[in-house]
Parts: C-alpha cells; structure tokens; sequence
C-alpha cells in the first residue's frame, strides 16, 4: 500500500517534492520503501498513532518555505482498483484554482462502500466542485445507502489546498501547538536528517485538544470534487479488508484459464 501511494504521488508532483509521515515502531516495513525520499523529507513520530501530528509538521515545514504551495494529502492505507481514473481526478482537483483560492478541497468516491465514512453534499450550483454539509462517520449500512441515493459520496481522506490555507488552519485550531512545533524544528532541524516528532509534542497535542479530535483534521472541506467509482476501499474494518482480499473471479477466456486448461491438456 505505501509504494503504491508513492506511486500515486509521483504521477501528481515530482519524486523529489514527494514528503512523508511515519511511525519509528514500523520502520522495518517502511524503510525500504522510501529509498529515494530524502531524510529531510521524512517527519517521523516516536510514538505511533500520531499521522495527523506527523502531518501538520510537514504543512507547517512547507508553508515556512513556499506559502503559495499547492499541497495534496494522501493517505498510505487505502486500496485503489483503477488508479488511472483517480489519478484524472487528483490532476483534476489541482486545476480548480478558483475553488482553492476560497480553502481546501477533498475528493469524494461516487458509490458505495463498506464502513466508509460519506460527505453528504449540497445542492450542485455552478461549479465542479461541490459544497460539503456534513461527513457521516461510518454510518449503518441502510443509512449509508440512503446517502448514496441521495448524493453522497465516499470520504477519501485526500486534502488539496495551498500550504498557506492549511497552516492557517493549524494556526487557528493549535496555536500554541503549532508555535510549539515549529520551535521544536527550528532548534533540533540537522540538515539531511529526518524530522522526528518526540513523544513531549504528543502529549502537548492532547494538552491542545481531547485524542479523539486529533482524528479528525482540522482542514475539513468547504467543496467536494466527485470522482468516478474507482474501487476505492479505506480498509476501515475486517470486513472492508476481506472484500480485497477475497479472490475475485476472473473472466472466462483469461490467460490463466488458458494455461489450467492447457496443463490439464497435458496431464
């Protein structure tokens, strides 16, 4: 999953722009992987579960360099089974220059999914990108569908907005936290070496706001860009994760059919 979200990445921005959160404790399953990601380019934490602390620390990095930034937010734990069309769809999303001047866009999958979370939109007006009402946080299966019916569409986790928009954000939410991390970098920063988020920044996060705030962003979308179904699974749930895992039946004339049925020939 994590190569192909570099993967993913590299399709929208150069390798070499491409920064990455991750967790000291899954090292070994991340290290190989992100070879060509410069140390410098790596904010890790020292205790897990902290990918939205980890996040704002490079935000914040980006918009201390280059306000004006575009940055696009993309998650690592997710399955994607067309890749070309979200791919059409993230290009798509950095185009809307309109739409990003006014905040941050997220993307929204058409159709229905298992234990997903669902923007629920307002009315279409005149532009592409739609106005959000709210998100239902993994709703039951029957109130989910009804959503779907009536235009709702998969959360995807996937943020576009200047670094300008989202650290304003950070600013207005965690003020003294943000202050506070960007003291942290500036005093321990050793050039060509990884960010590292210690465990003090953790608990001053939940000084800041109660743990269960901290799962939910602070750059929640004002409009949704609706992407075509893509086969887009979040791997919220055992259930969710089965669903891909499960053998899924090939066509009838596949080239693995062929090749069972020509060693049975044989046999």
């Amino acid at each position: 999953m994590l190569q192909k979200a570099l993967h993913r990445a590299a399709r929208i921005s150069h390798p070499a722009y491409v920064m990455v959160t991750a967790a000291e404790a899954h090292r070994s399953h991340w290290q190989r992987a992100l070879w060509f990601v410069r140390a410098e380019h790596r904010f890790v934490s020292e205790s897990p579960g902290w990918s939205l602390l980890t996040t704002a620390a490079a935000v914040l990095s980006i918009a201390a360099r280059t306000p004006a930034a575009l940055i696009t937010l993309l998650p690592a734990r997710c399955y994607v089974a067309d890749e070309w069309t979200l791919t059409l769809a993230l290009h798509k999303a950095l185009s809307e220059r309109a739409v990003l001047s006014e905040g941050i866009l997220t993307l929204g999958i058409m159709g229905f999914g298992v234990d997903e979370d669902y923007l629920v939109l307002r009315a279409p007006d005149d532009r592409s990108a739609i106005a959000v009402a709210f998100t239902a946080q993994r709703p039951l299966e029957w109130l989910a569908r009804d959503f779907v019916r009536r235009g709702a569409v998969i959360a995807t986790g996937i943020y576009v907005g200047s670094a300008r928009a989202m650290s304003a954000l950070l600013y207005r939410y965690w003020p003294a936290l943000t202050h506070k991390i960007l003291r942290h970098f500036k005093q321990s920063h050793i050039p060509c070496a990884e960010n590292r988020i210690t465990p003090d920044l953790a608990q001053e996060a939940l000084r800041a706001a109660s743990r269960p705030f901290w799962d939910r962003p602070p750059w929640l979308s004002l409009r949704a860009l609706r992407v075509a179904h893509c086969g887009w699974n979040s791997l919220s749930s055992t259930e969710a994760i089965e669903r891909v895992t499960a053998p899924q039946p090939g066509p009838p004339n596949s080239a693995t059919d062929a090749v069972i049925r020509a060693l049975c020939n044989k046999a």
